[in-house]
């Protein structure tokens, strides 16, 4: 099974108004997953040789970058899900919401580009 993009219906809610908005969810398999960890790997080493070569600050930034190596890598594996795209619009305005890619973790809070209010999505 490869990665797959999911649709999901949400409610948008801003103060006591409410809207409806979809989100295009990335859900990836392992392997893929074993993927994106195994890049984190090969920047991290590259990190590590790049900063070995620095003189005086080698010394901080090689043990700094083999302690923080495996919490990146772990963090990478453990995302099995991402939002790649958002069509929302705030409640209270009709304005556009910033879509960032993120980890999906409801509730999520965004902000109205129009009105700057702060606008919960939650799924239905």
């Amino acid at each position: 099974m490869a990665s797959q993009v999911v649709t999901k219906q949400v409610n948008v809610v801003c103060g006591q108004e409410t809207a409806q908005g979809t989100l295009e969810v990335t859900e990836f398999d392992s392997a893929s997953r074993a993927r994106r960890a195994g890049r984190r790997v090969a920047v991290c080493v590259l990190a590590i040789g790049v900063s070995a070569c620095i003189p005086g600050a080698h010394f901080v930034l090689v043990p700094l970058l083999l302690v923080l190596s495996p919490i990146l890598i772990f963090r990478a594996y453990r995302v099995s899900s991402a939002i790649t795209n958002m069509s929302c619009a705030c409640a209270q305005c009709g304005g556009a919401l910033s879509s960032v890619s993120t980890t999906e973790r409801y509730p999520l809070y965004e902000t109205c580009v129009a009105c700057h209010r702060e606008n919960r999505i939650c799924l239905t």
